[in-house]
């Protein structure tokens, strides 16, 4: 008795494989795609929640919508007030547009990353202070 398999059945068995691949590595790379641009949101809001408190204390503020621009970036920057710019642009490059009227705060991710732009709202709850995205 010979012991062992077919060349024929090794293609054959190969190629089904080959096709289960192509079939589902698509819809893999999509949701690592998915997740990296959720994690990035997440730590995006976590950094801004963080320069929002720390601007409140810096400025003896009692409430998030009354933070100013300057004193946001100067928190995302780690500089004096005095010295925040107009723009604030991220180690990552990442850009953080001017806090609106209606306390949104819109962060430009950079094009490499291929994650678009998202909107985050100030907001001042019973438990603190909220930051969530509101998806652009």
């Amino acid at each position: 008795m010979k012991r062992g398999f077919t060349l024929a059945e090794v293609l054959i068995t190969l190629t089904i494989i080959g096709i289960i691949a192509a079939l589902t590595l698509p819809g893999l790379k999509s949701n690592m795609g998915a997740r990296k641009a959720a994690s990035w949101y997440a730590k995006y809001c976590n950094i801004l929640d963080g320069a929002i408190r720390q601007a409140m204390f810096a400025n003896d503020l009692e409430h998030a919508t009354d933070i100013t621009t300057a004193q946001l970036y100067a928190q995302l920057q780690g500089i004096d007030v005095d010295n925040a710019h107009e723009r604030c642009e991220m180690k990552d490059g990442s850009l953080v547009h001017s806090i609106a009227e209606d306390y949104t705060i819109q962060v430009d991710f950079p094009e490499s990353l291929n994650i678009t732009s998202r909107i985050y709202t100030i907001d001042n709850s019973m438990e603190g202070i909220d930051c969530r995205e509101n998806g652009a």
